[in-house]
């Protein structure tokens, strides 16, 4: 009897250690999905007793997650998680759209700011807004001004070779940069015959001021001989975007130069304001478009030292540019409110 006893106690205790074995490891096999392992037939605990020791083993899993979190918070940025890191990343781009310096225009500024931005062609040519190409345009007018200036100057002299050279450029640019304005869907340089005749007009009104500025015929020869030459590639399009900058340099060089020979303050100042118009050109990108119409600003000063280089010069043969200067001036003079009411 007392061996039958000691069995059931036995039997008993097994039993309960088998149960609470089973219960400590069912959480551990559902985290990770392993089947549940086939116990011997027991008793059926409580239902309000197994709730609890649920409950309980959710607090411990609840508890272990934070202390995990605070963890990776404080760890050292580069030791984070991926997965802990993308909300700092996502919270970093909220913060710089929120003050990006977009974000504190108006819509109505945001409507109008494409407009006012160049864009870049895949062939790396710049495609300037219709604003930015009539600020092109309109900003040719400021040499204009001066060179017809000239023309109450008494004369003939190299001015008025050198303000008869801008005046024939003028229309060329001037139409181009127009032209691109009212039709912005075309591009600016390839196939565009007035991108081709303001460029080759450079080179002939640069000819022609070197004469204005030398006096000298031979050296109106050689310059004359380079620049047909660079037209003519220009014309024909076999050129580079280098080599078409490169002979514009020549070009400038081949007037720039005869002003030192008579004043070497006046080269001086040509050759600043020379690289202020060279500068915008070439940055024009990095502008957003606005540089060619700053390089036209800078053209007024420019011209202004040129023409001033050559009124002291005698020019043979600079009576037809003289008179070419004066009708230009003319005219100018009557397409004026002033002039009407005349």
């Amino acid at each position: 009897m007392q061996t039958t006893k000691s069995t059931v106690a036995q039997t008993e205790a097994y039993r309960r250690l088998v149960l609470g074995l089973t219960q400590r490891v069912m959480p551990c096999l559902k985290h990770t999905g392993t089947s549940e392992p086939s116990v011997p037939p027991t008793t059926a605990e409580p239902a309000p007793a197994a709730a609890l020791r649920n409950e309980q083993q959710q607090a411990i899993d609840v508890s272990n997650a934070d202390s995990v979190a605070a963890a990776h918070a404080s760890a050292h940025p580069a030791e984070r998680s991926p997965a802990a890191a993308a909300p700092s990343q996502s919270h970093a781009r909220s913060l710089w759209a929120v003050h990006s310096p977009d974000a504190l225009l108006t819509p109505a500024v945001k409507q109008v700011l494409p407009h006012l931005r160049a864009r870049q062609l895949e062939d790396g040519f710049i495609v300037m807004t219709p604003a930015q190409e009539l600020a092109n345009a309109f900003t040719m007018l400021l040499p204009l001004a001066y060179a017809l200036d000239t023309a109450i100057q008494p004369g003939p002299t190299g001015a008025h070779v050198v303000a008869a050279a801008v005046i024939v450029h003028f229309p060329f640019s001037f139409f181009y940069h127009l032209s691109c304005a009212l039709h912005p869907d075309r591009h600016p340089v390839l196939n565009n015959m007035w991108c081709k005749l303001d460029l080759m007009f450079i080179h002939v009104a640069g000819a022609c001021m070197s004469l204005g500025t030398s006096g000298s015929l031979l050296w109106l020869g050689v310059n004359l001989a380079f620049n047909l030459a660079c037209a003519w590639r220009i014309w024909r399009w076999c050129n580079g975007k280098l080599e078409r900058r490169v002979c514009r340099l020549l070009c400038a060089a081949g007037y720039l130069a005869p002003i030192g020979l008579h004043s070497a303050h006046l080269l001086d100042d040509a050759l600043l304001y020379f690289l202020l118009v060279a500068l915008p050109f070439v940055f024009n990108t990095g502008l957003k478009g606005w540089g060619h119409a700053l390089s036209h600003v800078c053209l007024a000063p420019f011209a202004f030292c040129v023409i001033t280089a050559g009124a002291a010069l005698p020019v043979p043969h600079a009576e037809p540019a003289a008179w070419f200067v004066q009708g230009v001036s003319h005219l100018a003079a009557m397409a004026t409110p002033r002039g009407w009411a005349h």
